[in-house]
């Protein structure tokens, strides 16, 4: 099955080529399956962030697009073992804070959909994967997936 749709473009038609028209028509004739138009009409409704994307800002977060206080950020971590002396645990912080600084390193991340964001100071690191570990395991088990490990 195809589904034929009639689209109209609001740029400059194409010049013709040898034995076309050159009164090409700015009407075209699309031919799609069906899952050809599912993916022609997929349309991202938000970010999951608080804030908008640098890297999309056409596409407003969902707290702003009808789903008041929606904040589901992912994150990553770079953690040692326990016991790491706190001067390594130091340099590696900011080491690996000043390697994602870099424009290069940055514009790597977000090729890969993940917005780099500046990391709390070490001393802060705790609480958040507390408040974390709470704000989720409340959704888990929410959801009904609390104890399905």
């Amino acid at each position: 099955m195809a589904i034929e749709i009639a689209t109209v473009s609001n740029t400059p038609p194409p010049t013709p080529r040898q034995g076309e028209p050159a009164e090409a028509s700015r009407h075209e004739r699309v031919r799609l399956s069906p899952l050809a138009l599912i993916m022609v009409l997929t349309v991202a409704l938000g970010v999951t962030t608080l804030a908008r994307w640098s890297t999309a800002p056409e596409i407003p977060p969902l707290n702003e697009a009808g789903v008041p206080g929606f904040d589901a950020a992912g994150w990553f971590m770079v953690s040692g073992p326990a016991g790491t002396p706190q001067p390594i645990v130091e340099r590696l912080h900011n080491d690996l804070k000043a390697i994602m600084g870099l424009a290069d390193v940055q514009q790597a991340v977000n090729r890969i959909g993940v917005v780099p964001v500046v990391s709390p100071p070490l001393a802060d690191l705790p609480k958040f994967i507390v408040t974390e570990k709470e704000r989720w395991g409340k959704v888990v088990a929410q959801a009904g997936l609390a104890g399905t490990q």
